[in-house]
């Protein structure tokens, strides 16, 4: 799979000026799929928007920032690039792969003194169109019919259920904004899911195996 952007021939347009100082990379697309029964499409789908869309968005202005000597990205992860869920595998492996590449990129800017900041946003539940307005990339041929794997239908009901009454997106924006002035690589929007990426590393650490972890709305 080859993920394609027109960023660069947008940025690079004698016409277009552009001077970032933040620049947010925001990657809400979903597909609710177990590993195996499920056609690749849905994955070339949530991969290339949620993790190339995020690759692409640095390669383009990090440089701009670098040469302007000033900046911060931000990228947009979930809670789900810190836990994993059961039937989403596709967005499990987006979120995590946005939550290293951003830690790793902190570390890489410091190392060497960069003025260019990181952040990576874990958002719990966001009261978004998420669950109703994602657009199907026809390139892909027919879109994969809904999950009829029970776990999959029941974290799927979880989801919709906690984007109902999820944190308002100016609540998230505001700690954004903050994160930024404060330089800071993480951002959590629900303290009270916080425990759940601790435990799941203690877990680890004791190599213990997972156990289900049902996350709901606390609005």
């Amino acid at each position: 799979m080859r993920a394609r952007c027109a960023l660069p021939a947008v940025v690079n347009e004698p016409s277009v000026s552009i001077r970032p100082r933040a620049a947010i990379a925001s990657t809400p697309a979903r597909h609710s799929s177990s590993l195996h029964d499920r056609p690749m499409s849905g994955w070339e789908w949530v991969v290339g928007i949620n993790l190339y869309g995020v690759i692409h968005g640095i390669r383009v202005f990090l440089p701009i920032m670098q040469e302007q000597n000033e900046g911060h990205i931000v990228n947009t992860a979930s809670m789900a690039g810190l836990i994993a869920l059961p039937g989403a595998a596709p967005y499990n492996v987006t979120k995590h792969g946005v939550v290293a590449l951003s830690e790793g990129l902190f570390l890489e800017l410091k190392g060497a003194g960069s003025p260019v900041g990181v952040s990576v946003l874990c958002p719990g539940f966001v009261k978004t169109e998420l669950m109703s307005k994602m657009t199907w990339a026809d390139r892909l041929g027919a879109q994969p019919p809904p999950t009829s794997n029970a776990v999959g239908q029941m974290v799927d009901q979880m989801l919709r259920d906690g984007v109902e009454g999820g944190l308002a997106p100016e609540d998230v924006a505001d700690r954004v904004v903050g994160a930024i002035r404060a330089e800071q690589l993480w951002i959590l929007t629900h303290a009270e899911y916080g425990e759940i990426p601790v435990e799941r590393m203690q877990r680890a650490v004791a190599q213990q195996n997972p156990a289900l972890t049902v996350v709901r709305s606390r609005s």
